[in-house]
């Protein structure tokens, strides 16, 4: 006597078979094209809630045309602006930036003591380990995220 598969289970294996079958078929989705604009090293420090905190990153900017960032958003304070440290008669302040321009082919680095994402009133304290999420909008409708880790220095 041979013993023949049950109903259940060539019923069970025929539809493992179906579903393999149509994985293997199925379109794959391309990768997401390279931005023409990268952000690397993007870091913040500490800050307790309902302060100003900041954020660093380093653009790179890949396409064949300057581009401007104008605008940065976060989910973890009221608003984001662009600023830069300036030396003035020997002192030190700040001031708003409307833009900051990105030339094609250069790389722009935003440190301590330069340019930077203020981060004003915080929705809740960056503690080091943390990720300080940030959307990034060109001039040309381009907006590009990235992840600043919150780190001591």
């Amino acid at each position: 006597m041979t013993s023949q598969p049950s109903l259940k289970t060539s019923g069970i294996l025929g539809a493992l078979v179906l579903v393999l079958a149509l994985a293997a078929c199925a379109e794959r989705e391309p990768p997401d094209p390279p931005q023409p604009v990268q952000v690397r090293d993007a870091w913040s420090r500490p800050a307790a809630i309902g302060t100003t905190g900041v954020a660093y990153i380093t653009l790179e900017n890949t396409d064949t045309a300057d581009v401007h960032l104008t605008r940065v958003i976060s989910t973890v304070a009221t608003r984001a602006e662009l600023h830069e440290t300036m030396d003035s008669q020997g002192m030190s302040h700040m001031e708003p930036r409307p833009d900051v321009l990105v030339a094609h082919g250069a790389t722009i680095a935003m440190r301590p003591g330069g340019l930077h994402i203020m981060l004003v009133e915080l929705t809740r304290a960056l503690a080091v380990g943390d990720t300080v999420p940030l959307s990034l909008r060109f001039a040309d409708g381009r907006a590009v995220r990235a992840l600043a880790i919150v780190r001591a220095n």
